[in-house]
């Protein structure tokens, strides 16, 4: 099989390729290095996918739409799509609301224009649990998803609603994976895994915006994703949407207990204002998941948040700087 895989620079898109290179795929992957963060860690990722023959990099962006005739579809021939590009953070949409709209809605219906000229009946969109908002817990794929919190949580709903459209009037087999608080190597530098990491090495306290033990987070290792992401690959599902976590909410207390057992130090707190957008919790019931598709997160908080301290201490001294 040959899987396009969307945001391919970036944390899941970057493990991704490693899984799906590691299970025998081909996969062309795509990233026009989005300012959302630094270029230079992006192309690092990039770097720490095996060097293959099965392994192809495009530099393009996927709302350029005769580009990505020119460069992908008319070059490769593609079996199954798999999305995870577009504008994420909960906490920053609201500054340029227009920027999330265009590439997470957008650039989806684009890229669904793109597999039903060229006959791709296999299309894998990455969500989010924040189009839970606040409903009650644990959030399963029957709750209604029609009042998103937040412009992105609206931009990834919209998206999902193109979605049946295609597969309603084209048979594309869309799959909605709603991801619920994704971690692991290579995360994005401004969550809170990577801050924890930088506060312990640089000797300054952690900007803590959540109260320590009301809110709690379905955080989910990001290789567990990437098993699920790739299970839904060999499968013809037809129009779903599907949660995707560890089904076992953590507070922030039981992170930051996680990271001080892995690096054997206590992190200084500092109390910020909370932001806007921040759920008070998450948590992912993965019934279906686990029925449909076989998922099965096998990583708990303590081998997830070990194994990516192990991960961000090994990487260059670059990736641990203020500025990032």
């Amino acid at each position: 099989m040959t899987v396009l895989v969307t945001g391919v620079a970036g944390f899941i898109g970057s493990n991704l390729a490693e899984y799906l290179l590691e299970k025998g795929e081909t996969v062309v992957g795509i990233d026009n290095f989005s300012p959302y963060y630094a270029k230079k860690l992006k192309q690092h990722n990039l770097t720490t996918i095996p060097k293959s023959k099965n392994f192809i990099f495009i530099e393009v962006d996927l709302t350029e739409t005769n580009a990505m005739q020119t460069k992908v579809f008319k070059k490769y021939k593609i079996d199954a799509i798999v999305n995870l590009a577009g504008w994420a953070g909960v906490t920053e949409c609201h500054k340029q609301p227009l920027t999330y709209v265009y590439n997470n809605t957008f650039g989806v219906v684009n890229l669904l224009e793109l597999a039903k000229d060229f006959g791709i009946y296999k299309f894998l969109q990455a969500g989010t649990s924040s189009q839970y908002g606040d409903l009650p817990i644990p959030w399963n794929e029957e709750t209604q998803t029609t009042t998103p919190p937040q412009i992105y949580a609206a931009s990834k709903a919209s998206a999902e609603l193109f979605g049946y459209s295609y597969y309603r009037n084209y048979g594309i087999n869309f799959t909605a994976m709603r991801f619920f608080n994704v971690y692991g190597p290579r995360q994005r530098p401004e969550m809170a895994l990577p801050m924890l990491f930088k506060s312990h090495l640089l000797k300054r306290p952690f900007p803590q915006y959540q109260d320590l033990n009301k809110t709690g987070r379905d955080y989910t290792y990001v290789k567990d994703i990437c098993d699920g992401i790739y299970k839904i690959t060999q499968k013809e599902l037809g129009y779903q949407q599907i949660n995707l976590g560890n089904g076992n909410p953590q507070t922030l207390q039981d992170l930051i207990s996680a990271t001080e057992k892995v690096i054997g130090a206590k992190i200084d707190l500092k109390r910020m204002e909370e932001r806007i957008g921040e759920a008070e919790v998450t948590y992912c019931d993965n019934t279906k998941a686990k029925k449909l598709i076989g998922f099965n997160p096998e990583y708990d908080i303590n081998s997830g948040v070990k194994e990516q301290y192990e991960w961000f201490i090994a990487q260059p001294d670059w990736y641990t700087l203020e500025k990032y």
